[in-house]
Order: structure tokens, then C-alpha cells, then sequence
């Protein structure tokens, strides 16, 4: 089994049990938005350069957003459904 995918469990118990209500609720909305990027980039192998210009945000705010440590709003939730139908549409194109 490929030991990137071993999870260690205890640690993972611990921090959840660390976090606050509103902490774990924060994770909760933000993991999805955060995996649906990761998707992005996996999926379509597209470009920091690609992936500011499409989002419309600052380079500066690029890796704080991509990693999670961002403040996202429904705007930010509605533009990576966007980003991601736009990117299927030009690969069936290609």
C-alpha cells in the first residue's frame, strides 16, 4: 500500500477534537472548496498564471486561496463551479 495514503487516525482524532465549533465548521466549508481546486489543477494541469487570471484574484492572495487559508465567500463557491464547467468545455473543445 503506498504509505502517502496512511492515514494516522490518532492525529487526526486529536486536532479535530482541538477545534471549536466554529473552527470545525469553518473546515467543514472550507475542505470542499479547497479539494475542488486541487481538482483543478489535477484534472486540467492548468497554471498559477491560468488559475489568478480565471479566479480574478491578486497573485499575492494565490497561495493563501489555494491552500485554504482564504476567506472564502459564495462568490469564490460559484466561480470554481464556473471555472471548472469552462475548463470541461474547452478540453471536449481540444
Amino acid at each position: 500500500m503506498d504509505k502517502n495514503l496512511d492515514a494516522d487516525t490518532k492525529k487526526v482524532g486529536k486536532f479535530l477534537k482541538g477545534l471549536t465549533e466554529v473552527e470545525f465548521r469553518y473546515l467543514q466549508l472550507t475542505m470542499p472548496i479547497v479539494h475542488g481546486i486541487k481538482i483543478l489543477f489535477n484534472k486540467y494541469n492548468i497554471t498559477k498564471e491560468r488559475f489568478i487570471e480565471l479566479f480574478g484574484i491578486k497573485e499575492k492572495d494565490y497561495k493563501n486561496y489555494i491552500s485554504g487559508n482564504y476567506i472564502y465567500t459564495i462568490r469564490d463557491m460559484a466561480k470554481l463551479d464556473n471555472v471548472h464547467q469552462t475548463l470541461a468545455t474547452e478540453n471536449e473543445n481540444n
